[in-house]
């Protein structure tokens, strides 16, 4: 199981938490997640991944207080930084949304100004390659997240815990215990995905994690992407079921 007694407000038998796989990770030096784009690669180590999640996460609580109950809805494309706030999300015991639903409570969005009229906490993403701020002015009570991210410290602080039954995932509304099943079917190899959406990206990514894995993803914009090099290259083997594996 992927929540267990030490996550978990609830009696279940001891299984993986998300805390330990975050410290599992943390000791690992081996790439855990690649990202190739048109225009970037990014290869995260396990211990640099842990990072970037812990880092994400005490921003969450720390700046919009993020938690069991609260939906943080991912107004991004497929994106690492995406993924990297999924899991983010869920060490903090909050929902995932990752298409637009109402009632949330934190939207992370590259596009700030379409969120510009609304009551709900908006964080700010500068997607380009070493964006360490959003660039040009943002809209009233809009967060910097890129540069909150990059002061955060580097220790995952404090979490709330959720319970079995909160939600992990908004939208179809599936509870952590759901998560289990959801990101079930991962292996201990190295694969390679071109994800359609930031649902597929983070339930093949987690899955992979979970299974002590790593994987490689292609952006879906990388339109001419030459899938039988980077397999090659990153010595990944495409998963059947998408673009570059059915190639």
């Amino acid at each position: 199981m992927l929540y267990g007694l030490s996550h978990y407000d609830g009696a279940m038998s001891p299984a993986l938490s998300l805390p330990d796989l975050l410290a599992a990770l943390g000791a690992r030096r081996a790439p855990a997640f690649t990202w190739y784009a048109a225009d970037e690669r990014v290869e995260l180590t396990g211990s640099l991944l842990a990072q970037w999640v812990a880092k994400s996460a005490n921003l969450l609580t720390e700046e919009v207080e993020v938690g069991p109950g609260s939906t943080v809805y991912l107004d991004l494309p497929v994106h690492w930084r995406a993924f990297v706030f999924t899991l983010a999300t869920w060490t903090t015991g909050g929902a995932v949304a990752f298409r637009q639903i109402d009632n949330v409570d934190v939207v992370i969005s590259d596009r700030p100004d379409m969120w510009a009229d609304t009551d709900t906490e908006v964080l700010a993403l500068e997607l380009a390659p070493l964006a360490r701020e959003y660039p040009g002015e943002l809209p009233a009570f809009v967060i910097d997240a890129n540069a909150e991210v990059m002061g955060a410290a580097d220790a995952l602080g404090p979490m709330p815990r959720p319970t079995r039954d909160d939600i992990a995932v908004a939208g179809p509304n599936l509870r952590y215990h759901d998560l289990d099943e959801l990101l079930a079917g991962g292996t201990s190899q190295r694969v390679m995905i071109q994800p359609a959406n930031n649902n597929e990206l983070a339930r093949a990514s987690a899955a992979q994690l979970l299974a002590g894995g790593s994987i490689v993803v292609i952006d879906p914009a990388f339109a001419h992407v030459d899938c039988t090099a980077v397999a090659s290259q990153e010595h990944a083997t495409p998963r059947a079921g998408t673009p570059c594996g059915d190639r």
